[in-house]
């Protein structure tokens, strides 16, 4: 999946197209990051509510996602609340622009 997400360049687009408002003087994941993962814990059918702590450290999604340890679940938590409507509007042009480039590339 993560190969998947890489052919769009997912984190090139994610970057620029999301400009989540954030107030953190220090973080270790960025929001792209954090989104990333929580994608692809979805995809693999884990909650973001009681997996994530488990998963932080599964040498297999650290490999996956190239770090050494993972969001934990209250990163995700807050990642949520820095939503404001319009990150839903940033996601959908994301989103948009994903099939674009998948749509062009194909052709």
């Amino acid at each position: 999946m993560k190969e998947l997400m890489d052919t769009p360049q997912f984190s090139k687009l994610a970057k620029h197209f999301l400009h989540i408002e954030d107030k953190r003087n220090y973080y270790t994941h960025d929001n792209v990051e954090i989104l990333e993962q929580l994608i692809l814990q979805l995809i693999s059918g884990y909650s973001p509510d009681s997996s994530a702590n488990i998963l932080r450290q599964d040498p297999v999604f650290q490999a996956i996602l190239g770090k050494k340890q993972l969001a934990s679940q209250s990163s995700l938590s807050r990642f949520f609340d820095r939503f404001m409507e319009k990150t839903i509007h940033q996601l959908q042009a994301l989103n948009q622009a994903l099939v674009n480039q998948v749509r062009f590339d194909s052709q």
